[in-house]
């Protein structure tokens, strides 16, 4: 098995990687770094088996909020041996709530974005200049610059659920 793609916080974590070039039979150690934006980086040990590299991490450590919170995680696994040290893999790792503890929680952007998409709609029936209130803080938009604002929140929705891509345009060729 290799790094797995998504990982439950409250859960013991395990998984293997191969030695390859580097085994652990001969001295390498190998260090997986995690990083996410606006978080810091964690690292996860390994410890050898025969010549590959078994991770593990306690559930109790996944469960400490403190360590880990849920989100689209970069990981680095990093070999070393004395003086020399490799890059040998990086990846994506979604972390995901622990069911049993999980509390439905909203980002800023989607709290923002229905009372954007209301205020859209009061458009229609109030005219182009809308006023509308976000966390006891009023506004006055018009029409233009809620679109952009709502395009900017979904954008950002996007990105905090690891959603950006390549879009698929239909091509008809003739």
């Amino acid at each position: 098995m290799s790094e797995p793609l998504k990982l439950t916080m409250g859960d013991t974590w395990t998984w293997t990687r191969p030695g390859g070039d580097y085994p652990a039979s001969a001295g390498w150690a190998l260090v997986y770094f995690f990083s996410k934006p606006g978080g810091t980086v964690k690292q996860v040990t390994t410890t050898a088996a025969g010549g590959d590299f078994q991770a593990s991490v306690t559930a109790t450590d996944t469960a400490d909020t403190a360590k880990w919170t849920p989100g689209l995680y970069t990981w680095t696994a990093r070999v070393a041996k004395g003086a020399e040290s490799y890059t040998v893999a990086t990846g994506k790792m979604r972390i995901v709530d622990n069911p049993l503890t999980a509390v439905a929680t909203q980002t800023h952007a989607e709290k923002c974005l229905p009372i954007i998409e209301a205020a859209l709609e009061r458009c229609l029936l109030q005219g182009d200049v809308v006023e509308y209130e976000i966390e006891g803080v009023k506004f006055k938009k018009n029409k233009t610059e809620l679109l952009t604002l709502r395009n900017a929140y979904r954008q950002e929705i996007r990105m905090e659920r690891g959603q950006l891509g390549m879009r698929l345009i239909p091509v008809s060729l003739r």
